[in-house]
């Protein structure tokens, strides 16, 4: 499988295919992300958060959001297991 994607809070172009090697049990998730972000939830949440942050090196609170909801969507249980998510995390994996 080849493809490109367009992550839902970039705009930037992110190349897919598959590989021999096993990297993440998550991998699924592209299909869902895609469909998610051709329904611009994304935008549509960062329409509907009541309150954003003033500091530069604030996240989004729709990010925030967005990454609890795939997360709950994987099986996490509370909001520390979205570090599950994370690329670089290899950790207990």
């Amino acid at each position: 499988m080849r493809g490109i994607i367009n992550p839902v809070f970039t705009s930037r172009q992110v190349r897919l295919h598959t590989t021999l090697k096993q990297v993440t049990p998550f991998g699924g998730l592209v299909s869902l992300i895609d469909f998610l972000n051709t329904l611009k939830l994304g935008e549509v949440l960062g329409r509907l958060m009541p309150f954003s942050y003033s500091s530069p090196n604030a996240i989004a609170p729709e990010q925030t959001l967005f990454a609890l909801i795939i997360s709950i969507i994987v099986g996490a249980q509370r909001l520390a297991h979205t570090d599950w998510l994370r690329g670089e995390n290899t950790k207990n994996q």
